[in-house]
């Protein structure tokens, strides 16, 4: 694809180097994106691609511009993360799990605390 075809979706620009999206990095800025847009936060109406193409792309600034949220709104990105974790991930990694000597059955729950999944596992 020729470069004059790319954008930045930040910049709305063309000069430069522009980066394509891969998969982690547009998760990321959608993750992002979300919180800008809740607590209407400056870049709070850029357009994401919805998936990867050949011509959004971002410049490596723009990129670290819009990802960098303050400490606060960071921290609920982290919380997003943590609320992302599937059921099947959880019981998949209670599976794992070594059981101790003697126990021949275990009794799994998993709880939502606040916006965290916890996984309690008791020996039988």
């Amino acid at each position: 694809m020729a470069s004059d075809k790319m954008r930045c979706v930040f910049y709305k620009g063309k000069n430069n180097k522009i980066i394509l999206f891969v998969g982690k990095k547009l998760k990321k800025c959608q993750e992002v994106l979300s919180v800008r847009v809740k607590y209407k936060l400056k870049y709070n109406n850029t357009k994401l691609p919805t998936q990867i193409n050949e011509t959004d792309g971002y410049h490596r600034q723009c990129y670290s511009s819009f990802t960098a949220l303050i400490a606060k709104y960071r921290d609920l990105l982290s919380e997003t993360d943590y609320a992302s974790n599937s059921m099947d991930e959880l019981e998949g990694n209670a599976a794992k799990l070594d059981t101790p000597k003697g126990a021949s059955n275990f009794d799994l729950q998993i709880r939502k605390v606040t916006t965290r999944l916890v996984l309690v596992i008791n020996y039988m």
